[in-house]
């Protein structure tokens, strides 16, 4: 007759059974809730199911004890354990897991923004939560005006800065997972004004051109010899301003306007894009000192959403809204 496994069990199958947790010769047992709370480890750091264990276990299967037992429950009994010296190994030699990391970003709807219950919310923190779920890291994310939460990548450990664009002088400077989408950086106008720019000179030849402070493209207009910049302290400012007539044109991403334009109660014919500054895409960002097995695992999580068309649903929620012409 079949033996089962449970407490009616003969000695037999208990001594089987309970070798799993014990281990071979006198190693310290160890009870199925070690298991639950992770501990694959005994006492000084080396693996609870090694070869030994195994070992003692198979040949356990030629005893006369073991004959008494099915040998259904031994397979079963053998496999568990074997199982287990893997996952132990893989664990001791393999990635860190369960990473803290400290997330960082600023307003930039609707990529990243608080909403009226205070909560941060947007597409890209929606990204790093279902990437925070896949990866099993944990990590917290804080809001911060942009040059602070920028400054905090840089000088910080174990951080990631949230959906910024990748440029070349950034590129040294962060270890980079994605891209979590695709842009472009424009020149903006009022459709009323029928405005019309060609070149990277005819914008330098108007009055003024609205753009925000700290936006990466910044440094690059400046180096291109605008002097007409007017630095503005958000995107909505710039919207606004540009709205009101303050200044002809308005240099920001894409795919931020339509929400800000909906804040304005306007539609989005009311703003027309003039020129295409660069092509862009965003990115996380993960500080100098992040190992590198979690980059793989972020990226490799990240390339999953992407082929089972998570990443696309959520672009189609947050980054569908009309756009200017």
């Amino acid at each position: 007759m079949t033996a089962r496994a449970s407490s009616s069990a003969s000695p037999c199958a208990r001594k089987i059974s309970g070798a799993c947790w014990a281990g071979a010769r006198g190693r310290r047992r160890h009870t199925p809730s070690d298991h639950l709370n992770g501990g694959f480890w005994s006492n000084g750091g080396s693996p609870l199911f090694d070869e030994e264990t195994i070992a003692y276990i198979v040949g356990m299967v030629t005893s006369n004890c073991v004959r008494k037992v099915s040998r259904s429950l031994v397979a079963g009994i053998v496999l568990a354990c074997s199982s287990l010296l893997a996952l132990a190994t893989s664990a001791q030699a393999g990635e860190p897991a369960g990473q803290m990391l400290h997330f960082y970003t600023t307003e930039v709807p609707p990529f990243a923004f608080t909403d009226r219950a205070g909560r941060i919310t947007g597409y890209c923190i929606e990204v790093v939560h279902a990437l925070l779920r896949r990866t099993g890291d944990r990590g917290e994310i804080v809001s911060l005006p942009w040059a602070r939460a920028y400054q905090t990548a840089l000088s910080e450990p174990s951080t990631v800065l949230i959906c910024p664009k990748r440029t070349e002088e950034r590129e040294k400077l962060f270890q980079w997972v994605g891209p979590l989408f695709s842009t472009s950086t424009e020149f903006f106008a009022r459709t009323q004004d029928s405005l019309r720019i060609n070149s990277l000179e005819e914008a330098r030849g108007v009055s003024s051109v609205l753009i925000q402070r700290n936006y990466y493209s910044v440094p690059d207009l400046q180096r291109a010899g605008f002097q007409n910049l007017y630095l503005t302290t958000s995107p909505l400012t710039s919207v606004r301003m540009l709205l009101g007539g303050r200044a002809p044109l308005m240099v920001m991403d894409r795919l931020m306007l339509p929400d800000l334009l909906r804040q304005e109660g306007v539609s989005a014919d009311a703003i027309e894009s003039v020129f295409t500054l660069s092509p862009d895409t965003g990115y996380l960002t993960f500080s100098r000192d992040v190992p590198a097995a979690v980059l793989k695992r972020w990226q490799s999580a990240l390339n999953d959403m992407q082929r089972t068309g998570t990443l696309n649903q959520l672009k189609r929620r947050w980054l569908s809204g009309e756009l200017p012409r």
